[in-house]
């Protein structure tokens, strides 16, 4: 039998954990991806794929998580996602971009809560660059489409850059298009992604 958490995620569909508006003074922003965090991703991914272990995953995903800074833990729980969710890098996009939010139709007053999605573009940015993680397919596209779904929630400048680098002329060509896209979050992206220097 469900308990009511469980019963009452289930009845909203996937959520973001609690955050601060702002970073608080005495505080590491490596808090945003805690336990309740990797509880609500384990709990957002449950509500798409039945199958997924969501207790074995949050177990494993807490494992060594303490000293890890911000960015060390959204590659951390993209490596545990991996071993949890299916084989196939595309097969495991699919679900990842199932179990997403509503896209952000406002960015004031949100707050810190959005790097909820750090661990999904880490995901994308270790695992969407090799054939050999999509079965020998070429992951470019389903790469894309992950990252195009990511920025509307939270920025894939993170993964993005790499995909310049490995492809610089498909990437470059897929923002061109981008650069007229009817959401402002993935416009944004085609500027953000292509610094060469963080500001």
């Amino acid at each position: 039998m469900r308990t009511s958490k469980t019963a009452s995620i289930a009845t909203a569909g996937p959520r973001l954990p609690e955050a601060p508006r702002s970073i608080l003074k005495g505080s590491s922003l490596a808090q945003l991806l805690d336990r309740e965090a990797i509880e609500c991703l384990a709990g957002n991914i449950a509500l798409v794929h039945p199958a997924f272990d969501a207790a074995g995953f949050q177990r494993d995903a807490l494992e060594g998580l303490g000293p890890l800074s911000l960015l060390r833990r959204g590659e951390h729980l993209a490596r545990i996602l991996r071993r949890h969710l299916p084989r196939t890098y595309e097969d495991a996009v699919a679900i990842l971009i199932r179990s997403l939010t509503p896209a952000l139709s406002r960015t004031e007053g949100l707050g810190l809560g959005v790097f909820f999605y750090l661990p999904r573009v880490s995901f994308v940015a270790l695992y969407g660059l090799d054939p050999a993680e999509n079965g020998g397919r070429d992951p470019f596209e389903t790469s894309m489409v992950a990252q195009h779904e990511l920025t509307r929630r939270f920025s894939a400048e993170f993964s993005l850059r790499l995909f310049l680098i490995q492809w610089p002329a498909r990437t470059l060509a897929r923002l061109m298009e981008w650069t007229q896209d009817p959401d402002p979050h993935v416009r944004r992206l085609c500027s953000e992604g292509t610094r060469s220097r963080l500001p």
